[in-house]
């Protein structure tokens, strides 16, 4: 089926090493994951990378999820959807 791309999705995390299980897991499945080390980095390049989903890593295991949609669509509310 050409012309379909694998989905996108941003993982957000101080420790990359952290992500690592994550980006295997979400790769296997056929996702294109990118890992960015602070959510500073994760709002300005947002507008560039246009995920599909944004996920902020903490220490605790769990996962906070970002619908990427809030902010792909007006760029210049781009931090708002990260400090929901």
């Amino acid at each position: 089926e050409r012309g379909l791309m694998a989905a996108t999705i941003l993982l957000v995390n101080a420790d990359p090493a952290d992500c690592i299980d994550w980006r295997v897991l979400l790769g296997n499945q056929g996702y294109r994951v990118i890992v960015l080390e602070s959510g500073m980095a994760a709002v300005d390049q947002c507008p560039i990378l246009q995920p599909d989903l944004a996920g902020f890593l903490e220490a605790s295991a769990t996962i906070t999820i970002a619908n990427s949609k809030k902010y792909r669509s007006d760029a210049g509310h781009t931090q708002e959807a990260f400090t929901d």
